[in-house]
């Protein structure tokens, strides 16, 4: 699962600052699942949500057929 900070804030337990947008945690290092829920619901010491889950997208697999798309018509 990917998350992304959602405004500026500190992490208590690094120290590592967050920028809106970026992704939590940093360096890819494991967090505890009560750890983002605090962080995700606001049981935090700044009392909001701080990092919000993020849509992962991924490459199709080559060996699955992709359906091919429809072409519509123009007027000429």
């Amino acid at each position: 699962m990917m998350y992304k900070a959602l405004c500026v804030f500190r992490d208590l337990q690094d120290g590592h600052l967050y920028n809106a947008g970026e992704p939590f945690p940093h360096d890819g290092r494991e967090i505890s699942p009560g750890r983002l829920e605090a962080l995700l619901t606001g049981k935090n010491a700044a009392k909001r949500p701080l990092i919000v889950k993020t849509v992962e997208f991924t490459e199709p697999d080559a060996k699955t057929p992709q359906k091919p798309k429809k072409r519509t018509k123009t007027k000429e």
